[in-house]
């Protein structure tokens, strides 16, 4: 690896251990996976593996958090977020070499931030909404939404780890929802390091974002606390970015 690629990944924050955001607090767990450079085969860093016990916080943080967030009215909850990605758009460069150092080149990697934090967040947070109360037979209110990507086997391909995850948890916030979030443990760094950004200034359980392996896509979606779950199944990159998590 050259001194240069180094000195920008170390800059980044990347050579440690990456943590989880469950309830405004950064969180670890009692086990970690390997995230590896797929240029080289090293590692990059290690991220949480979470237990069920960890998922049960995240969830109940999120149930916790609804009822303030949602009777906020929605310029308020506007204005929360729009502080929060201006810190964001302060490290917009640490973002870019993050992307860079798994695997993505420099013009995809700058495209993907700027698609983030120049059009879409601030196109969705600059729609209003009148505040008025609806209800729908068969949903139930006061329960947080959650994304869980699914791993599709047999495709070689780079995904969009900060773009494919915020692109659903902006919307889904500025409407008073709350989030539990777990990104691809593929390429889990970006999402983490915006979330880390974004955890002293949103209220403590709207995000919460866990990683870990197989067993957490599927303690997600059958969880009892949420109604409303978006799922979708990234595509493996080429080489792999992280050592495959254990199987329980």
């Amino acid at each position: 690896m050259s001194a240069l690629r180094e000195s920008a990944l170390a800059a980044a924050g990347v050579r440690g251990i990456f943590t989880n955001l469950i309830d405004g607090k950064s969180v670890g767990a009692r086990n970690t996976l390997d995230v590896l450079d797929p240029a080289t085969g090293e590692l990059l860093a290690k991220v949480p593996d979470i237990e069920r016990d960890g998922m049960d916080a995240a969830f109940a943080a999120a149930r916790r958090a609804f009822s303030s967030w949602s009777k906020l009215t929605w310029e308020a909850r506007r204005s929360n977020l729009e502080k929060a990605f201006e810190n964001v758009k302060a490290h917009r460069e640490e973002l870019v070499t993050l992307l860079m150092g798994r695997g993505a080149p420099e013009k995809p990697a700058l495209w993907e931030v700027a698609a983030v934090l120049d059009d879409f967040a601030p196109g969705v947070l600059a729609q209003g909404l009148p505040d008025v109360e609806t209800t729908q037979p068969g949903r139930w209110p006061g329960h947080p939404a959650l994304c869980a990507p699914r791993r599709r086997r047999g495709h070689q391909s780079v995904e969009s780890p900060v773009l494919l995850s915020y692109d659903k948890v902006v919307p889904a916030l500025i409407a008073g929802n709350t989030v539990v979030l777990k990104p691809s443990f593929y390429t889990p760094l970006t999402v983490l390091r915006v979330a880390e950004l974004v955890r002293d200034i949103l209220p403590a359980g709207i995000l919460n974002v866990v990683t870990g392996g197989d067993n957490v896509g599927p303690w997600m979606t059958s969880h009892p606390k949420p109604t409303r779950s978006r799922s979708r199944a990234p595509l493996r990159p080429a080489g792999g970015f992280s050592s495959p998590p254990p199987r329980r």
